[in-house]
């Protein structure tokens, strides 16, 4: 892993991080995707930027099941307030895009202009208002990037507004500590675990959780991060 540095963020234009994604069923596991995570730089409204993208893309035997060809673009301030993202989904039979606009009051708080557009759908549009900074599934993660976990309690549980589709959920940070992560490369790296819950407005669960791992050094790189679905689960690894 490469030093940042003395730039203030973990992580710096040209940044480009590979991951293999497992199916694990049963006792079965099997390299099914590979995805690609970057940073670079970028203007917005002719001001200076940071760009960031993911993309995700099933292998051949997993496409006969269900191709899937995921795209989420985010564009965020120099120092990392989020200003754009966008979610392209083309799962099986599925397409669909997510844009969001982010909008600030000057009071701290954040109102996001959503816009839904799906293939056999009217495009639907809404406005959500959110106290306090809000983000998406993109910018969470390279928000966690930049906590000092150093400064945590073992089990203390951070707060983050998230948008998600058409609504806004609060994702639940709990801090497990450092390990260390082996992974299936049989590489091993000390880390800082990560659990991450998603509640409602009603403080009802509003989706499965998520193990993070980060690398525990100047880079907080996420190394592993291990999701359910209605049917086995996802893993998505480091490639270094």
């Amino acid at each position: 892993m490469r030093a940042t540095g003395t730039n203030k963020l973990p992580f710096q234009p040209g940044e480009k991080i590979y991951y293999d994604i497992y199916y694990h069923w049963g006792l079965i596991w099997k390299l099914a995707g590979q995805g690609t995570l970057g940073v670079d730089k970028a203007t917005y409204n002719g001001k200076d930027a940071l760009k960031m993208y993911l993309n995700g893309t099933t292998l051949n035997f997993a496409d006969k099941m269900m191709k899937v060809r995921d795209t989420l673009r985010l564009v965020t301030t120099p120092d990392m307030v989020p200003l754009y993202y966008t979610k392209i989904a083309n799962e099986g039979k599925h397409w669909g895009q997510d844009v969001l606009h982010y909008q600030y009051d000057g009071n701290g708080n954040t109102k996001g202009k959503v816009s839904i557009l799906r293939r056999t759908k009217p495009q639907y549009d809404t406005i959500i208002h959110v106290n306090g900074q809000a983000f998406d599934m993109l910018s969470v993660f390279y928000h966690l990037r930049m906590i000092n976990y150093s400064k945590l309690k073992m089990y203390e549980v951070l707060t983050i507004p998230i948008f998600t589709g058409k609504k806004q959920v609060k994702m639940r940070v709990k801090y497990m500590g450092r390990t260390i992560v082996k992974l299936r490369s049989k590489k091993e790296y000390p880390s800082y675990r990560l659990n991450l819950s998603f509640v409602n407005d009603d403080n009802l669960k509003d989706d499965d959780p998520i193990e993070v791992w980060l690398s525990d050094d100047a880079q907080r790189i996420p190394l592993k991060i291990e999701g359910k679905l209605p049917i086995g689960s996802l893993q998505a690894e480091y490639r270094d």
